[in-house]
């Protein structure tokens, strides 16, 4: 039962620091960016950095993406960008997709 609680109100705290984001202004939440990224927001959109934000301390409380779920994402981000290009030939698209899972 201690394991339990001890989880609850790990949860509790982080969901509070969430919340807590919701008040801060954009130069306020762009310093806490730099400071869970440790690098400088080029964005100013405040929905932009409180969801960027809330994911980074979910990820650092309980873990980011699995490895296969990261490969996923380059999979699927390199067969946008030939998609997009307009030069979405079944041989560059198996490329891409080759090239992304080395």
């Amino acid at each position: 039962m201690g394991l339990l609680v001890n989880a609850m109100k790990n949860e509790t705290e982080i969901r509070e620091e969430i919340e807590a984001l919701r008040s801060l202004t954009t130069l306020e939440r762009k310093d806490r960016y730099r400071e869970l990224f440790g690098e400088q927001s080029r964005s100013n959109h405040k929905q932009f950095l409180f969801r960027h934000i809330a994911w980074r301390i979910q990820a650092n409380a309980w873990g980011g993406l699995s490895v296969r779920a990261r490969q996923r994402a380059l999979e699927i981000a390199a067969l946008k960008e030939i998609v997009s290009s307009g030069e979405a030939s079944a041989e560059r698209l198996r490329t891409a997709v080759a090239r992304a899972k080395s």
